[in-house]
C-alpha cells in the first residue's frame, strides 16, 4: 500500500527584471502541473504602479524607493506557511532578512555581486563606494549563498564565481551543465504544450 504524501508548499520569490521573467514563467508551466508541489508565486518587481510609497514617497531617491519597495515584496512573500522557499536570484533572500532563511531554501542565480559590480555600468549599476556598505553587502550575499541548501547557477561563467564570490563549496554549488538539471537560462522561452 501507498502512503500518500501531501504536497510540499513552497514559496517562489522571483524577481521579475530582464530575462528572469520569463525564466519564471518557463518554470511556472512545469511547477504548477507538479501535484507533488503546492506553490506559491511571489514576483519581486521593485516597483508597484499605485503604491503608496511610489505615489507619496518620489522625494526618496529611485534606488532606495525600489529597495523598500523589494523588500516588501518579499516580506509578503513570507507570510503564507512553507515547507521550503526557491529565491531568483539571491537578493530577495538577502531583502527579507534572517525571517528569508529561516526555512530550507534554494537560491538562483545568474550572475553574482562580484560579476554584476564588474559589468555593471552597462545596466546603470555603479559598485558602492563606501567601503563599510561593501563590506555589509558583501557580508549578507556570503550569509545567503552559505544559508541556502543549494545554489543553482544558471551558467558555469556564474558557478564558476561563486566560491570566489561568497566561499560557497563546489559540492554545494549546482551547475546547470550537470546532466541531471536541464535549464532554460534567463530570457529563453520555451515552447508551451
Amino acid at each position: 500500500m501507498t502512503k500518500h504524501r501531501e504536497p510540499l508548499r513552497v514559496t517562489f520569490v522571483m524577481e521579475q527584471h530582464v530575462g528572469l521573467k520569463t525564466f519564471t514563467d518557463n518554470l511556472r508551466r512545469v511547477i504548477d502541473r507538479d501535484p507533488r508541489v503546492s506553490p506559491t508565486w511571489t514576483f519581486v518587481t521593485y516597483f508597484e504602479p499605485d503604491g503608496i510609497l511610489e505615489r507619496y514617497f518620489g522625494f526618496l531617491p529611485k534606488q532606495f524607493r525600489g529597495r523598500l519597495r523589494g523588500a516588501l515584496q518579499v516580506r509578503r512573500a513570507l507570510q503564507p506557511p512553507a515547507d521550503a522557499r526557491f529565491y531568483l536570484t539571491q537578493v530577495p533572500a538577502a531583502l527579507g532578512g534572517p525571517r528569508a532563511r529561516a526555512l530550507p531554501y534554494l537560491a538562483m542565480t545568474d550572475v553574482t555581486p562580484v560579476q554584476y559590480d564588474a559589468m555593471g555600468e552597462g545596466y546603470g549599476h555603479a559598485p558602492d563606494k563606501n567601503p563599510l556598505v561593501r563590506w555589509l553587502k558583501h557580508g549578507i550575499n556570503v550569509r545567503v549563498f552559505q544559508d541556502a541548501s543549494r545554489v543553482l547557477a544558471l551558467s558555469e561563467w556564474t558557478a564558476a564565481s561563486i566560491p570566489m564570490a561568497a566561499g560557497v563549496g563546489l559540492a554545494r554549488c549546482l551547475n546547470s551543465c550537470l546532466d541531471s538539471i536541464v535549464l532554460s537560462g534567463p530570457g529563453c522561452a520555451v515552447a508551451q504544450d
